[in-house]
């Protein structure tokens, strides 16, 4: 029954991979969930494991938030322009995975600069606040693949041993 048990463990670890590499899921937020769950109920994981993957969820939350709103300030695109980007940012990642939402968001943020009367020498500020915004989500997305690969082995380590 314990294989069982840890079979399924797995399947929910790489669910959780999964949704953080190729959709806008908190795959390491539903990682962890599993990781109390199961600790609590049947496999009873060491402390210094659980504080390790709590730190490690509070790292990729900090990350996905903070690259992707620092990109856009940085880049000084509007609040509506920022506002559409994310949607974009979403809608692409959902209907055209993995990268399909970082390429939405270029376009989104581009046009939507471009049209803006507000900026002088449009096409080149345009362009550098789409690339900036996409590059500083593109970011957050590799750090959260790599901290989640790390939250895995992890995680793998601990029903071997």
């Amino acid at each position: 029954m314990l294989a069982f048990w840890k079979i399924l463990f797995a399947i929910l670890l790489l669910l959780g991979l999964w949704g953080t590499i190729f959709l806008p899921f908190p795959g390491i937020l539903f990682m962890f969930a599993a990781v109390v769950v199961f600790s609590v109920l049947i496999f009873h994981f060491p402390m210094w494991a659980l504080v390790t993957l709590a730190l490690l969820t509070l790292i990729s939350i900090v990350i996905d938030n903070l690259f992707g709103f620092a990109g856009m300030k940085w880049s000084g695109v509007s609040k509506r322009t920022a506002l559409f980007g994310l949607v974009a940012l979403f809608i692409g990642t959902l209907f055209f995975p993995p990268f399909g939402g970082i390429v939405c968001l270029f376009m989104t943020v581009l046009a939507l600069e471009i049209t803006s009367e507000a900026r002088e020498n449009r096409e080149l500020s345009s362009f550098g606040s789409a690339a900036t915004a996409a590059l500083s989500v593109f970011a957050a997305k590799l750090t959260n693949i790599v901290v989640g690969g790390v939250f895995v082995m992890i995680c793998l380590f601990l029903l071997i041993s």
